[in-house]
Formats: C-alpha cells, structure tokens, sequence
C-alpha cells in the first residue's frame, strides 16, 4: 500500500498502550449475524520497531508505522475468518462540568474529574497531556452522536472558585490553573468560539455529566 508523502499523514510512531486491538470472528463468509467480538491485549502481541544504524536512527527512537503483529495460537483455534480492528485505545468517561476561567471569562471549556477516568488512562491526563485528542460524545441512551467531535487545544488541572456576580444567568462556579495536582482538568476545544459573523452561535462542547469518549489521534 503506498502512502502519500504531502499533507499531515505519516507513519505513526505509537505505544501498543495506545492502541486497541477488535477481533471479529465468523465460521464463514455465509454467516454474517451473531458474530463474536473480542478485544484482545495490545500491549502483548503488538511490538514496535526501533531504528538502528542502518535506517540512520538509534535504538531509543521508534520507527513510526512498523509494527510486529504477533498472534497467540491458543485464540485462534477454530476454522473461519478473523478480521482484527486496530483503532486508538478509548477513554470513556463523563463531562463533570462545563464552565470557563475565572481569569479570562472568555475562554469556555470541560472540566473532567480524575476519579471518573479508567485507572490506566489516569496518566494521560497531565498538564498538556491530551492535546490533539478528539472528543466524541454519547446521548442519554447511550448511542453516540455521529461524525461530531471536538479536539482538545489545551488542558491544565483546576480548581473551582466562587465568585459574586451581578448578571444571575452566569454561573458563580468558575475554575482556575493550579501549579499543583488536583482531581479536576479544565480542557479547551476548538471549536469553541462563536463566529464574529453571528456572537450567538456557540459551538456545542458537551453538557456537564454527559458520557464522552476521548481517543488520541497518534
């Protein structure tokens, strides 16, 4: 498969922590209900490969877009037909809050909250940490909302602050950076502001307790 050499796509360079790997079996071409899905463990049977003297790299850099695909017998022990899905990995979680700074009004964005996050995901979530994933999100029944998202421009842990308004159609809970670790992310997306064409018409960014999946875009 050739691969264009103009534009923003290239060879990614990702951790198999990063990615997650669907399995779809069917015993035959003929059956194509109740098929069986499977998530297999990317960090076990994915490896990547690492530069070396003779690609003009060094063994600490990884050469982006080859990977070694090792499949484990023992999950292939059946005739049929095995399509493996390899997406990003996909952090589901819910929208805490959303609100702007208490510094700059302007500025609107999500406030996520840490204890709501997989375990294993929780590293991501540093100071800057998710810059350029995207943000999809779910309605109340559970169906996601198609072709929508957002992309994360910015994300710093926060507090939330009180403050005496005069206008009562804006919230009194607005947040701040903190230098130190806290349980909440404020995260700004774009889009996120109005058009200077219509200062009415506000980007959806999501609603506070909203079930949202975040994926990077490595």
């Amino acid at each position: 498969m050739a691969t264009g050499t103009y534009g923003t796509i290239r060879p990614a360079d990702v951790s198999p922590e990063d990615v997650s790997i669907v399995m779809n079996y069917t015993p035959s071409r003929d059956v194509t209900d109740n098929f069986v899905l499977t998530t297999l463990d990317a960090t076990t049977i994915l490896r990547p490969y690492f530069n070396n003297a003779a690609t003009g790299g060094n063994s600490n850099e990884i050469l982006g877009g080859l990977y070694n695909l090792r499949l484990p017998a023992e999950t292939f022990t059946q005739l049929g037909i095995y399509t493996l899905y390899i997406r990003p990995a996909e952090i589901r979680t819910s929208i805490t809050d959303c609100g702007v700074l208490s510094a700059l009004p302007n500025v609107k964005g999500i406030v996520i909250d840490l204890s709501n996050v997989p375990s294993q995901y929780v590293n991501k979530f540093v100071a800057q940490g998710l810059v350029g994933f995207r943000i999809e999100y779910l309605n109340s029944d559970g169906s996601k909302i198609p072709n929508f998202f957002r992309i994360v421009t910015s994300n710093f842990y926060c507090e939330p602050v009180i403050q005496n308004l005069t206008n009562t159609l804006q919230k009194a809970v607005r947040y701040r950076y903190t230098e130190g670790q806290t349980n909440l992310v404020f995260c700004t997306l774009s889009p996120s502001s109005s058009p200077t064409n219509k200062p009415n018409a506000t980007p959806y960014i999501g609603q506070p307790a909203q079930s949202i999946i975040l994926s990077n875009t490595y």
